[in-house]
């Protein structure tokens, strides 16, 4: 679906464009503008729309959406049940990381002070950064150098850390991360190499699964140790 518009784009026009812009994010979906370069001929400057700005001329909004897998709420609702906090990092439009959220049950309808921005996180300093980052649930337009960040900050308050990333730049913070996560499909290998874990099916509920799975294991240790510790203790005396 696009906006086109004839000729260079004028101030109301802007307008026009960025709320439309913000309507799509709004929705869940993200917004690519296109745009052409304005290359006169040097006997034609005079003939040249006035308003171009910076030599390109808005031609039009593509609209993408690549909607949450159908595992995902139940995913996130069983982690919030077993004391998991789940938290979402990407580079899109906050309107875009908000609708998201609101789908898989990170977000209330609210959100206010969930959201987190990456130049919001530049602003906030680092003895200041842990809290703020322990409170919000959502973090937009954040860049690679600030996911490192996060994963420091949500250390500092003792939490055990789980970073789930796929490209070449999201390496050190699942380097930093207590288990790093790589995408076994669309990861990279420098992810994987930098990653304690490689998720297969790139599939979040797949991660609550074997988290399911590896705390009954535990248990079921834990329960033989109690068990066995006593009765060996009998037996030897």
């Amino acid at each position: 679906r696009q906006m086109k518009g004839e000729g260079s784009t004028s101030a109301l026009d802007a307008g026009a464009v960025s709320s439309t812009a913000e309507g799509f994010a709004k929705q869940g979906m993200r917004v690519l503008a296109t745009a052409h370069e304005v290359r006169p001929h040097p006997r034609a400057l005079d003939d040249i729309a006035a308003g171009a700005h910076r030599g390109l001329i808005f031609t039009g909004l593509q609209v993408m959406f690549d909607p949450p897998r159908a595992t995902a709420l139940l995913a996130v609702t069983n982690c919030r049940a077993a004391g998991l906090e789940v938290k979402m990092i990407t580079g899109d439009h906050p309107a875009t990381a908000t609708s998201i959220a609101q789908e898989v049950g990170l977000l209330d309808d609210g959100g206010v002070g969930d959201v987190l921005i990456g130049t919001e996180i530049d602003r906030i300093k680092d003895e200041d950064l842990p809290q703020a980052v322990e409170g919000a649930k959502v973090f937009a337009r954040v860049s690679p150098g600030q996911k490192l960040r996060l994963v420091q900050a949500l250390q500092a308050r003792h939490h055990v850390v789980a970073m789930t990333g796929d490209g070449v730049k999201d390496a050190p913070a699942l380097k930093q991360a207590n288990i790093g996560v790589a995408m076994g499909l669309a990861g990279s290998e420098a992810a994987k190499d930098a990653s304690d874990m490689v998720l297969t099916d790139d599939d979040f509920a797949t991660i609550e699964a074997a988290v399911e799975e590896g705390r009954g294991v535990f248990d079921n240790l834990t329960k033989f140790i109690v068990w066995t510790l006593p009765t060996n203790m009998g037996e030897g005396m």
